[in-house]
């Protein structure tokens, strides 16, 4: 594909508002997710064309749910590394998406580099 960088300069802002879009759209009981985060590069708003999106999942839920889960998102980091591709130029063979499963609230340091995502009321 042809570059396209030049256009699309804020590249966190679309990798944000899509991933505050994923989050919306997730439903916490069906999945048991607690809370959900971006971080690294989108999150701090400095994100290039290459930038992928780092998604931090805190489950509560079952070893069940998080592989439903874990299929629904590589659905989403699927069609995000295409948008991804027209946005920018840049491939995303497998996705955009880099999820991190959190099992327990993240620690002081770890929480200064995310931002958390309004998960959608059951």
């Amino acid at each position: 594909m042809g570059e396209r960088t030049s256009a699309t300069r804020n590249h966190w802002a679309w990798r944000h508002r899509f991933a505050e879009a994923l989050a919306d759209k997730l439903d916490p009981e069906r999945f048991g997710v607690s809370r959900m985060f971006i971080g690294g590069s989108t999150a701090r708003g400095d994100a290039g064309p290459g930038s992928d999106i780092d998604l931090y999942v805190e489950l509560h839920g079952s070893e069940e749910q998080k592989k439903e889960l874990a299929t629904w998102l590589e659905g989403w980091s699927l069609c995000l590394g295409e948008v991804a591709v027209q946005q920018t130029g840049q491939p995303f063979p497998g996705g955009i998406l880099n999820v991190q499963w959190l099992t327990h609230e993240p620690s002081v340091h770890q929480r200064a580099e995310m931002v958390e995502l309004s998960l959608k009321s059951s």
